[in-house]
Parts: C-alpha cells; structure tokens; sequence
C-alpha cells in the first residue's frame, strides 16, 4: 500500500447461501436469505474502532490543489518521488480522495484509504502482498486481505470495499471489530465525547488531528498544568494562497488566565529552535485565542515556505522510508 504489476482482479463478491429445493407433490420451502455482502457505509471517520488515542483526517487530492500546500511538500519530495511510491504501492498520493490515520493503542496504527475510482482496493492489496516476506495470511472472501511482513513491519492490508482500502500494524483486536462491524453493515464507532463533536464541528476542514481523549502531556508544569484538566483537542488546517491557516480547539475546565498562559507558551515555541525552523516567529502577528472557562480556540497563519524548511529538517528519514530514497 507495483502498479506494473497489478493484475485485474474480479470484484469482492459474497459466499451466497445454497438454496435447498424439494421435488414431486411437497411444497417447496421458502429459499433461505443470501449471506450478506460486506458493506462499507459512511465516512471514513465513522469506522475507527473504539480506543483511538489520535485520528488524524485527511484530503489528499483536495489538499494537493492548493499553492500552499503543494509549497508546503515539494521540497519534502525528492524528483520522482511520487511515481516511484505509486509504482512500489500502486496508490497515486495526490489522487486519493480521502485518508484516516488512527493509533490504536501504544504503538498500533491503522489506516483507511478512500481511493480514486481507477484504483481498486483489492488489486493493490494484491500486489502488494509481493513484496511482503512471507505471506502469512492469504484470503478472497468475504475480503480480500493479506497479511505479511514488510521491511518496515508486519501489516494487514484488506480491501473493504471496491475503493475502501485498510492498512494496519499491531493492530490486530481492532481490526477485527471493523472487519465484523463492516460485515453487518455498521459504520456507528466514532470518537469518544467530546472528541466526536470536535470531528463534527469541523467535517470540513481538509486536514484534520483529533485527540479524543486527554493529550499526554507533563501536568506538573508549564502548558500540560494548563490543560491538566482537558478532556480532548483539534486540529484543522487550511490552506489560503501561500499560507497554512492552523487553529486548534481545545475541550474541557480551563484555568483562571489561561489566555495568558497561551500567549506566553505561543512565544515560547515560536523563539524556540523547534519554532524558529518552523516559521512560528514570522507568523506570531496573526495569533488570535478565544479561551473560555471550558473551551478555547488559538489560530495562527504560518507561511508555507517557511513550514516546509522545517519540516524537512525534521521529518527526512522519515520521507526517505516513505517515498524510498
């Protein structure tokens, strides 16, 4: 999750139930239901399984039509990088409609892909499972999912609709809560309260992190005693020319001052090393809070060219796994 070496393969189907006739004077007895097909309804959010400590949204071939963004990641990708992913995986990044990342517990993961329409989901799981070593778990119905081991670990692909594509790692008890829910035709998970209504409040936003659950910070000093009693956390992001616009919301009992205490840790990041090769120092002008005594909201404009000097500090062994350079 090579496109060279895709196959066409046929479309998911079901095991259809045997129909029992009886013959001469007897009626016939009523023909017993065909077993249901695997369905796979509503957004892509609503299928994480419960126990997600982040989910993270996004909108990949929305997100790519936009200056700052594609400001934001061409120097993150080296020349060819895209193609070389999409012919080792068979998924063109850009293309994708919509994406969900979900952790799942310490160190599990699981992601799901809403694929472009050329792109079926069984047939990428297919080919991928080439390059897994060994195959470990290989079956076509009522999904068509592989299980095996890749360089960078051992991963589930299955296709759970013609284009609905699930990635996961050491996410095993989870995956098998979607696998079931799918089959009865349920997509009724969600988040966790307040984190749903957070996810809710912004559907829109075409990259999105929602922390359902208390975010793990240090509550014993600085901005972890100031969210000591927050109950979960956003973040959207949304692209305007050649600006990022990132706003973050924040659920649960607040301090007396907290107003205060946002500011004073907005210009602490943005003079720190961290802040300063992320371009937070050129963008401090545009922050803006509305902090309530149970909610606040901080918005910050960060140019992109600056943002993405940053994060290629950061984040280039990681781009390197990820685009195989």
């Amino acid at each position: 999750m090579t496109r060279s070496s895709r196959v066409a393969a046929p479309p998911i189907v079901a095991v259809l139930a045997t129909v029992l006739c009886g013959c001469g004077g007897n009626a016939l007895p009523p023909p017993e239901p065909p077993a249901s097909e695997p369905r796979f309804r509503g957004p892509l959010l609503a299928h994480v399984p419960p126990g997600a400590r982040y989910v993270a949204r996004l909108e990949p071939a929305r997100l790519w039509t936009e200056d700052a963004v594609r400001t934001t990641l061409r120097p993150l990708i080296r020349p060819g990088g895209l193609e070389a992913f999409e012919n080792r995986t068979g998924v063109p990044l850009p293309q994708i409609e919509e994406a969900v990342y979900a952790r799942m517990g310490a160190s599990g993961f699981l992601c799901l892909v809403r694929l472009p329409p050329h792109v079926p989901a069984a047939d990428v799981v297919r080919a991928n499972a080439q390059r897994m070593a060994p195959v470990e778990v290989s079956a076509d119905a009522p999904f068509v999912r592989r299980v095996g081991v890749f360089p960078s670990g051992r991963r589930e692909l299955v296709a759970l609709a013609p284009e609905v594509l699930l990635v996961s790692g050491g996410a095993g008890p989870s995956v098998a809560t979607l696998l079931a829910a799918v089959r009865r035709g349920d997509a009724a998970f969600g988040l966790e309260s307040p984190g749903r209504e957070l996810a809710q409040e912004w559907a829109d936003a075409p990259a999105l992190v929602v922390a359902p659950t208390p975010l793990p910070l240090d509550r014993s000093r600085g901005i972890g005693l100031v969210l000591a009693r927050h109950e979960a956390a956003a973040l959207r992001v949304d692209p305007n020319a050649g600006d990022l616009g990132l706003r973050v919301a924040i659920r649960g009992e607040l301090p007396p001052g907290a107003d205060g205490n946002f500011r004073t840790w907005m210009h602490a990041m943005a003079a720190s090393d961290l802040g300063r090769a992320l371009g937070l120092e050129a963008a401090l002008p545009s922050y803006r809070a509305a902090v309530g005594a149970d909610e606040a909201e901080l918005r910050l404009t960060v140019p992109a060219d600056g943002l993405a000097s940053g994060l290629r500090l950061l984040f280039t062994a990681e781009l390197r796994e990820i685009f195989g350079e």
